[in-house]
């Protein structure tokens, strides 16, 4: 399917064939096969039904005049779940070392029916990767959402 990927992953409880999730990845250029800008969408399911989908936009150039000698990418991530959307936008500029600035972000929905309510921001992490070295800052504004922000399940 070029230009377009995709990855399929079954996965199994026991070495009998009883089902346990499955992992279905398409990726791609944006418009065309030179184009630096590529999507993902990736969609989850579990034995107990849907778990989440995902679907990043990455490498998208923002214009940045007074950046002389780097380049300023925008990736967007927007994730959905049965328990909650999320918007991850990402900021990276790019040159010797890759900077990264990423404000962790959740969308509010109501409580009852469907809509939008705001965003609500519970962290923000920076990451600058330089000479295969990774320095990761990261805080949480809510406890409630610090294993979200660490990636450990108890922080």
């Amino acid at each position: 399917m070029d230009p377009l990927e995709f990855d399929l992953q079954l996965r199994c409880e026991t070495l009998t064939p009883t089902f346990e999730s499955l992992r279905l990845t398409l990726r791609g250029p944006w418009l065309c096969q030179a184009c630096p800008i590529r999507w993902e969408v990736q969609l989850l399911h579990r034995k107990s039904g849907f778990a989440q989908l995902v679907g990043t936009v990455k490498g998208i150039e923002l214009p940045c005049p007074a950046c002389a000698g780097f380049r300023v990418l925008l990736e967007t991530r927007v994730t959905f779940t049965t328990t909650e959307k999320r918007v991850e936008p990402t900021l990276r500029l790019e040159s010797v070392a890759t900077v990264c600035v990423r404000p962790l972000v959740s969308l509010v929905t109501p409580g009852s029916g469907v809509g939008f309510e705001g965003l609500s921001v519970y962290g923000a992490e920076v990451r600058c990767e330089l000479a295969g070295y990774l320095l990761r800052l990261a805080t949480s504004l809510d406890p409630l959402r610090d294993g979200a922000v660490t990636g450990e399940a108890r922080f």
